[in-house]
C-alpha cells in the first residue's frame, strides 16, 4: 500500500505535464518581437566609402551608419558582420544572415530578398586607362571588361556577349585595369573616383556619360515583414530628423535634397532617437557613441579635404573638379544654363622660378590662388591643375559673354600682383575658355579644348583670353 500514493502522484504528475504541454507549445510558437532579437547584418569589407573596414578592422561607411541610425531610432539590435560581397549575397539568399546594410535594388534581386524603401541613388560609369579608344558602351564588344563579383553590373553584364571578369572588389578591378589586365571597368562612379585617389591610379579615368542609375536600400532575408516595416519607419525618421543629412555630410560633405514623402516633426523624431538610444545603450553608451561618431566625422572630413585639395595653395584638385562638374552639368540641364571651364596658364612664371627660386615661386602661386578666389563667386570652383596652371569652373551662366566678363576680371586681379614680390619680372596669364554643352559634354574633352584655346591666346600675344576657336579640329 505504501507504494500506491507515490504511483498515484507520479501518474498525476505525468497527466499534469501532458495537460500543460499544449499550453507550452502554444507559448513557444508565439513570434519573437523584432525588438527582442539580435539581427545579423552583412557589410562589404572593401566597398569604400559606403562599406569597409577601418584600421582596427571595424565596419564603417555611409551604408553602415545609415543602417545603424535607422535601427537605433526603432530600438532594433543589430550586429554587423563583414565579408566579401559574393559571400554576403549567398549568405543573405540562403538566410544565413538577416540582411545586408546596403544593396542596389533590382527586380531580379527582389525575387530572393526584400528591400526597404531606397535612401540613395547612384550611377555607374566606365573607367579606362588614358589614351584608350573605349569611350562608351558601344566600344565594349571586343573589350576585356571587369566588374565586381555579384554586383549589379555583374548581374546585368554576365549574360551579355562581352568578355566579363568578376573581381572580388572594386579596388582589385581598378588595379587590374591600371596594370593592363583589363580594358575597361564598369563600376559605381563615386567609388571609382574615391579609389583612384586612394590607390594613386594616375592612369585611370572615367569616360562617357553616367550610366544605370541604381537605388540603394537595406536588403533583408525573405520572411521578416515586421523587420522590413521597422527599418522603413527608421529610415523615414532619420531623414525627417536631419540625422540622415548629418551622416551624408560626414562622408561626402554635401547635403542631398530630401526625398522624404512623410513629414515628421524634428522634436518628436529626436525624442524617439534619444529614448531608443537610452533603452539600448544606456546614457553612458549614448555619450560614448556620440563622441566616437564626432571623432570619426572629424577624421573623415580631414581625410576628405586632403583627398580633394592641393596641399600648397589650398585650392581644389582634379578630383574635386570632377565632382563639381557633374553637379554643375546636372543643374545646367535642369535650368538651361551654360557651364564654363577656364584654363589659366601663367605667362612668365618660369622666369620667376629661375631667377627668384622655387620658394618665391610657391609664394606667387599662393597669391595667384587668392586672387582667383576673389575674382569669382563662392558658388564657382577654382582648382590647381598642376604647376602654374589653374582651372576655374563657372556654373549657371546665362550666356557666353558672362564667361568673358569673368576672364577679364581674372586678368585684372592678376595684373595687380605686387611688384616687390615679382622683383620687376612681368607676370600675366593666358586663359582658354570652353563651354558646356557648346564645346562638349565631358570634362576631359572640355579641358582639352580649353587648353587649345589657351595656347591660341599665347600664340597671339599672351595675357589675353578667348574661346576654343571654331575652326580648330
Amino acid at each position: 500500500m505504501a507504494g500506491r500514493p507515490l504511483a498515484f502522484f507520479a501518474s498525476l504528475s505525468r497527466f499534469t505535464c501532458l495537460a500543460l504541454l499544449p499550453l507550452q507549445l502554444v507559448h513557444a510558437a508565439e513570434p519573437i518581437r523584432v525588438e527582442d532579437k539580435v539581427w545579423v547584418m552583412g557589410s562589404d569589407r572593401d566597398y569604400p566609402p559606403y562599406q569597409f573596414l577601418d584600421n582596427t578592422s571595424q565596419p564603417i561607411g555611409f551604408d553602415v551608419d545609415v543602417a545603424r541610425a535607422a535601427a537605433e531610432v526603432m530600438g532594433l539590435k543589430i550586429i554587423i558582420r563583414t565579408d566579401a560581397w559574393k559571400t554576403l549575397r549567398q549568405d543573405l539568399e540562403n538566410q544565413r544572415i538577416d540582411g545586408v546594410v546596403g544593396m542596389f535594388s533590382s527586380a531580379d534581386r527582389a525575387r530572393n530578398v526584400d528591400f526597404t524603401n531606397p535612401y540613395l541613388q547612384l550611377h555607374h560609369r566606365l573607367f579606362v586607362t588614358r589614351g584608350s579608344n573605349i569611350q562608351s558602351l558601344e566600344d565594349l564588344s571586343a573589350a576585356r571588361l571587369v566588374v565586381q563579383n555579384r554586383d549589379l553590373m555583374h548581374d546585368r553584364w554576365g549574360a551579355e556577349d562581352v568578355s566579363v571578369t568578376a573581381a572580388s572588389s572594386l579596388s582589385e578591378a581598378l588595379l587590374g585595369l591600371e596594370s593592363g589586365q583589363f580594358d575597361a571597368a564598369l563600376i559605381p562612379y563615386l567609388q571609382g573616383l574615391y579609389l583612384i585617389r586612394q590607390n594613386h591610379l594616375a592612369n585611370v579615368i572615367p569616360v562617357g556619360e553616367l550610366l544605370f542609375p541604381a537605388q540603394k536600400c537595406i536588403a533583408l532575408a525573405k520572411g521578416h515583414p515586421e523587420l522590413l516595416s521597422q527599418f522603413n519607419e527608421g529610415l523615414t525618421i532619420i531623414k525627417a530628423s536631419g540625422r540622415y543629412d548629418e551622416i551624408y555630410d560626414y562622408w561626402f560633405g554635401i547635403t542631398p535634397p530630401s526625398t522624404v514623402d512623410e513629414t515628421i516633426s524634428a522634436y518628436r523624431a529626436w525624442t524617439i532617437a534619444f529614448l531608443a538610444s537610452v533603452a539600448v545603450l544606456g546614457v553612458l553608451g549614448v555619450i560614448q557613441f556620440r563622441h566616437r561618431t564626432r571623432s570619426l566625422s572629424q577624421e573623415i572630413e580631414r581625410q576628405r579635404k586632403i583627398a580633394l585639395h592641393d596641399p600648397l595653395t589650398g585650392l581644389g584638385n582634379r578630383l574635386l573638379l570632377l565632382e563639381r562638374f557633374e553637379q554643375a552639368k546636372a543643374a545646367a540641364r535642369r535650368h538651361q544654363h551654360l557651364v564654363a571651364l577656364l584654363l589659366i596658364d601663367l605667362d612668365g612664371f618660369k622666369t620667376v622660378n629661375d631667377r627668384l627660386g622655387h620658394h618665391t615661386g610657391d609664394r606667387i602661386l599662393c597669391t595667384v590662388a587668392q586672387r582667383l578666389r576673389q575674382a569669382v563667386r563662392d558658388t564657382d570652383t577654382v582648382v590647381r591643375n598642376g604647376g602654374d596652371e589653374f582651372i576655374v569652373l563657372l556654373n549657371e551662366l546665362p550666356n557666353e559673354q558672362s564667361a568673358l566678363t569673368v576672364a577679364d576680371k581674372i586678368l585684372q586681379h592678376l595684373n595687380t600682383l605686387s611688384e616687390p614680390l615679382l622683383d620687376g619680372i612681368p607676370l600675366g596669364a593666358s586663359i582658354g575658355i570652353a563651354l558646356y554643352p557648346i564645346h562638349g559634354e565631358e570634362l576631359e574633352l572640355l579641358i582639352r579644348k580649353a587648353d587649345c584655346a589657351m595656347y591660341y591666346c599665347k600664340a597671339n600675344g599672351k595675357n589675353r583670353y578667348g574661346f576654343y576657336p571654331s575652326d580648330a579640329s
